[in-house]
């Protein structure tokens, strides 16, 4: 034990599956602060000034992106018009094979396009139990980020279904899974899902969908929806939504794109990116700390991009100025999952190569999980954020510094009714900085607890 730090993470409880609303971070996403310097034509200017922030970017009035569903090869070919108007998307899949993952996935994720999570085994959430409704979501997610090697934020519902006439729970069980599973927003028919899946107000990301046809496009039909949408006052459009083109619908396809692209006002961009924007927008504070001259200096906390899945600078609006604020914590450079199968006590775990940590955790159904986490590196690394993701709960947790050799041991207490039946993912979500790089770590057990 000379080798070796162990901490007990006290939790302020709450109710199972509630979040505590705080303000201007309602998801209780991890955080950090940073400071701008903002120059002005006078010092009474820089006293006067003040500074919101805005999902757009300078000189844009829409977010548009591409949702196309399901693993299959076809996205090949739809990805390759994207890649050609400059349009890029995010593929929402579920389970497949190697093959695929090392193949069709990788060469999508290398086109500038990101990975949504449609769910392991495309079920009707509406019509499965706890246990599986949490795994086909959680586990997707993690799975998926070591895959792409990208945070994956966005998810769509399989066959759009979150309602059932004789179950009035469906929509806030599927969104408790969603939550506590860290899913960020979802480009669905349906708008404003915070209410109904019992996330906080205005704290998951919506869009407005438009699907023109999956082989051939409908061209008119989907410009009158976006002139219609636009009437509303929509800054977030999403087109898709199954890749099965023929060969003239992916050239109505790519028609539609460059249109897209070519609009002055609208900017391009992955849901990963939207989403960011938004939510990073939504959940950032701003505070002025003082004016220096003519220059006012402003301070930003809020979530790193890590969290928000995408490293989309944020924009700050002072005046009728649009200033971009770039994130100065950096994207994750690896992302490595340690999977205790049978969820043994006291294991430490490998990684892929290029993921310098050794770790574990460990369930006791009594109430506590042990996470062990080793630094196998070469420099000193401490933890940004670390989060305890439960079917029921999420819990926040820190770990101490780590010198290369050392390790930690963390004790992490839980509501027994945080668990469902059925056996179950669980896992810890950390992001550890090393040296100047970022590591998010999925440190996973399995087990039927409730045995």
């Amino acid at each position: 034990m000379d080798r070796m730090i162990k901490l007990f993470v006290l939790v302020m409880w709450c109710a199972a599956g509630i979040f505590p609303v705080l303000a201007g971070n309602p998801l209780l996403l991890p955080e950090y602060v940073r400071e701008y310097r903002v120059e002005f034509s006078s010092q009474e200017e820089a006293a006067a000034a003040t500074m919101t922030l805005s999902a757009l970017p300078p000189g844009k009035n829409v977010l548009f992106s591409c949702r196309w569903d399901d693993s299959n090869d076809r996205h090949l070919k739809t990805a390759e018009v994207m890649r050609e108007t400059g349009c890029p998307g995010t593929f929402y899949l579920c389970q497949a094979g190697p093959n695929y993952y090392a193949g069709t996935m990788k060469t999508l994720v290398d086109g500038g396009n990101t990975v949504g999570n449609h769910t392991l085994s495309h079920p009707r959430l509406t019509e499965v139990g706890a246990a599986r409704l949490w795994n086909e979501i959680f586990e997707n997610r993690y799975l998926y980020e070591v895959r792409s090697q990208l945070p994956v934020t966005a998810f769509a519902l399989p066959f759009c279904a979150w309602r059932r006439k004789d179950d009035p729970t469906a929509a806030a069980r599927i969104g408790k899974a969603l939550r506590h599973a860290g899913m960020l927003g979802a480009p669905e028919y349906f708008r404003d899902q915070a209410v109904p899946y019992g996330y906080p107000v205005g704290s998951f990301v919506n869009s407005f969908l438009i699907t023109p046809g999956d082989r051939e496009p409908d061209e008119e039909r989907f410009f009158v929806e976006v002139e219609q949408f636009l009437r509303q006052g929509a800054t977030h459009i999403t087109l898709g939504m199954h890749s099965n083109h023929t060969p003239a619908g992916l050239e109505k396809l790519r028609r539609i794109l460059a249109s897209c692209a070519r609009r002055s006002d609208w900017h391009c961009c992955t849901e990963n990116e939207a989403i960011a924007r938004i939510s990073g927008a939504a959940f950032t504070r701003v505070e002025k700390l003082h004016a220096d001259g003519a220059v006012a200096v402003f301070r930003l906390t809020g979530p790193p991009p890590a969290s928000l899945g995408w490293n989309a600078p944020l924009t700050g609006c002072v005046g009728d100025r649009r200033i971009e604020l770039p994130h100065t914590m950096p994207m994750p450079k690896a992302i490595g999952l340690f999977l205790n199968r049978n969820n043994l006590s006291g294991r430490l775990f490998k990684c892929a190569e290029g993921v310098p940590f050794r770790a574990g955790l460990f369930l006791d159904p009594a109430g506590s999980t042990v996470l062990r986490l080793e630094n196998t590196g070469g420099v000193f690394c401490s933890a940004t954020s670390g989060i305890l993701r439960l079917p029921g709960e999420n819990i926040r947790f820190t770990i101490p510094e780590l010198e290369p050799g050392r390790q930690a041991v963390i004790e992490i207490p839980f509501h027994a009714d945080a668990l469902v039946d059925g056996e179950i993912a669980v896992a810890a979500e950390l992001d550890v900085e090393a040296g100047e790089e970022i590591y998010r770590l999925w440190i996973a057990t399995r087990g039927n607890f409730r045995e």
